[in-house]
């Protein structure tokens, strides 16, 4: 029996290499007591003052609210605002004639005749259709917009002639 050597045979390295040294890791020193007193009871208390002054500057420099003052007998009366809410301008029985009247119906029906021709893919009549449908929906908006009383007040200033 004749044995084959190997015509590559593994050779062990001649030399091998360390690894680099690391240099040595400096000492840390310890906190000494009156460090560790400072921080533990003074960093509560400095964030603490910190949310409160942050809270006093923003309340009393910058919205420049009253100082509250605590009274002996609650009343129970409601404060009064400092400006009242306007009252609502508008025309009631004028919107009510607009929702149900003419150019609201001319309005639902143009809308009602897109949809229509929209659905059955009709899109040569439905271009003709949005015209009609656009000019009803300004005709009926210009009738609910002087149905609020600050556009008729405008109406009336600008001499008739409608600001939009």
């Amino acid at each position: 029996m004749t044995l084959i050597q190997d015509p590559n045979p593994i050779q062990e390295p001649l030399f091998t290499l360390a690894p680099p040294p690391t240099p040595p890791k400096p000492e840390r020193k310890k906190l000494a007591g009156w460090h560790l007193a400072v921080l533990i009871v003074g960093v509560p208390i400095l964030a603490f003052l910190s949310c409160v002054g942050a809270n006093t500057v923003v309340n009393w420099w910058l919205v420049d609210a009253p100082p509250a003052h605590a009274s002996a007998t609650a009343s129970h009366e409601p404060t009064p605002h400092k400006s009242k809410p306007a009252a609502p301008k508008y025309d009631l029985a004028g919107y009510r004639s607009a929702t149900t009247g003419a150019r609201q119906q001319a309005f639902v029906s143009a809308l009602g005749n897109l949809r229509a021709d929209n659905q059955q893919s009709d899109f040569a009549t439905a271009l003709s259709d949005a015209p009609n449908l656009v000019n009803a929906a300004d005709r009926w908006l210009r009738q609910l917009r002087h149905t609020a009383t600050d556009h008729q007040s405008r109406v009336v200033a600008t001499g008739g002639r409608h600001g939009g």
